[in-house]
Protein backbone atom coordinates (compact mmCIF):
# COMPACT_ATOMS: atom_id res chain seq x y z
CA UNK A 1 0.00 0.00 0.00
CA UNK A 2 2.83 2.40 0.91
CA UNK A 3 4.48 1.88 -2.49
CA UNK A 4 1.25 2.79 -4.28
CA UNK A 5 0.94 5.99 -2.25
CA UNK A 6 4.53 6.95 -3.08
CA UNK A 7 3.96 6.32 -6.79
CA UNK A 8 0.76 8.36 -6.79
CA UNK A 9 2.44 11.21 -4.89
CA UNK A 10 5.38 11.31 -7.30
CA UNK A 11 3.05 11.21 -10.30
CA UNK A 12 1.07 14.15 -8.98
CA UNK A 13 4.26 16.13 -8.32
CA UNK A 14 5.52 15.49 -11.83
CA UNK A 15 2.17 16.38 -13.33
CA UNK A 16 2.02 19.64 -11.38
CA UNK A 17 5.50 20.71 -12.50
CA UNK A 18 5.21 19.57 -16.12
CA UNK A 19 5.45 22.22 -18.87
CA UNK A 20 2.04 23.13 -20.19
CA UNK A 21 0.30 22.53 -16.86
CA UNK A 22 -0.89 25.89 -15.61
CA UNK A 23 -1.02 26.66 -11.92
CA UNK A 24 -4.20 28.25 -10.57
CA UNK A 25 -4.03 32.01 -10.24
CA UNK A 26 -4.49 33.56 -6.83
CA UNK A 27 -7.78 35.32 -6.42
CA UNK A 28 -8.50 38.01 -3.84
CA UNK A 29 -11.61 37.57 -1.67
CA UNK A 30 -13.27 40.44 -3.53
CA UNK A 31 -12.54 38.84 -6.92
CA UNK A 32 -14.00 35.59 -5.64
CA UNK A 33 -17.23 37.39 -4.80
CA UNK A 34 -16.75 37.47 -1.02
CA UNK A 35 -17.51 40.70 0.80
CA UNK A 36 -14.67 42.67 2.36
CA UNK A 37 -10.96 42.66 1.64
CA UNK A 38 -9.73 39.64 3.56
CA UNK A 39 -7.13 40.06 6.32
CA UNK A 40 -6.78 43.74 5.46
CA UNK A 41 -10.34 44.46 6.52
CA UNK A 42 -10.00 44.21 10.30
CA UNK A 43 -7.17 44.07 12.82
CA UNK A 44 -7.26 40.94 14.96
CA UNK A 45 -5.59 39.32 17.92
CA UNK A 46 -4.82 35.61 17.90
CA UNK A 47 -3.81 33.42 20.79
CA UNK A 48 -4.38 29.75 21.29
CA UNK A 49 -3.29 26.44 19.90
CA UNK A 50 0.37 25.58 19.55
CA UNK A 51 2.01 25.92 16.16
CA UNK A 52 4.50 23.27 17.19
CA UNK A 53 3.29 21.01 19.98
CA UNK A 54 6.84 19.87 20.74
CA UNK A 55 7.53 23.35 22.19
CA UNK A 56 6.45 24.50 25.65
CA UNK A 57 5.83 28.08 24.51
CA UNK A 58 2.93 29.55 22.57
CA UNK A 59 2.75 32.87 20.75
CA UNK A 60 0.16 35.65 20.68
CA UNK A 61 -0.13 37.53 17.36
CA UNK A 62 -1.50 41.02 16.69
CA UNK A 63 -2.37 41.49 13.00
CA UNK A 64 -3.08 44.88 11.42
CA UNK A 65 -3.63 45.58 7.72
CA UNK A 66 -2.99 41.93 6.92
CA UNK A 67 0.47 41.86 8.58
CA UNK A 68 1.74 40.57 11.91
CA UNK A 69 2.77 43.75 13.76
CA UNK A 70 3.42 42.36 17.26
CA UNK A 71 4.05 38.98 18.87
CA UNK A 72 4.48 37.76 22.41
CA UNK A 73 5.73 34.30 23.30
CA UNK A 74 4.29 32.98 26.54
CA UNK A 75 7.09 31.47 28.60
CA UNK A 76 4.70 30.08 31.21
CA UNK A 77 3.58 26.49 30.82
CA UNK A 78 0.05 25.67 29.76
CA UNK A 79 -2.04 26.20 26.68
CA UNK A 80 -3.19 29.74 25.91
CA UNK A 81 -6.90 30.40 26.03
CA UNK A 82 -8.73 33.68 25.47
CA UNK A 83 -7.05 37.05 24.99
CA UNK A 84 -8.29 40.63 24.84
CA UNK A 85 -6.61 43.89 23.94
CA UNK A 86 -7.36 46.62 26.46
CA UNK A 87 -7.88 50.31 25.64
CA UNK A 88 -4.38 51.08 27.04
CA UNK A 89 -2.81 48.67 24.49
CA UNK A 90 -2.07 45.92 27.03
CA UNK A 91 -3.23 42.39 26.31
CA UNK A 92 -4.85 40.20 28.95
CA UNK A 93 -4.62 36.50 28.21
CA UNK A 94 -5.55 33.31 29.98
CA UNK A 95 -3.53 30.16 30.00
CA UNK A 96 -4.12 26.70 31.35
CA UNK A 97 -2.62 27.54 34.76
CA UNK A 98 -3.45 31.24 35.22
CA UNK A 99 -3.70 34.58 33.45
CA UNK A 100 -1.40 37.50 32.67
CA UNK A 101 -1.42 41.02 31.31
CA UNK A 102 1.37 42.04 28.94
CA UNK A 103 2.30 45.55 27.78
CA UNK A 104 3.18 46.49 24.18
CA UNK A 105 6.87 46.39 25.19
CA UNK A 106 6.32 42.77 26.29
CA UNK A 107 6.50 43.31 30.06
CA UNK A 108 4.19 41.25 32.28
CA UNK A 109 2.35 43.54 34.71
Amino acid sequence: MRVYLIIISLSLCLLATSPGVTQPTRVTPREAGFPGIGLNQHPFLYCGEWQDQSLDNQTIYLVEKGRVVWTFTNSKHGELGDCTRLSNGNIVFSRQFGASEVTPDKTIV
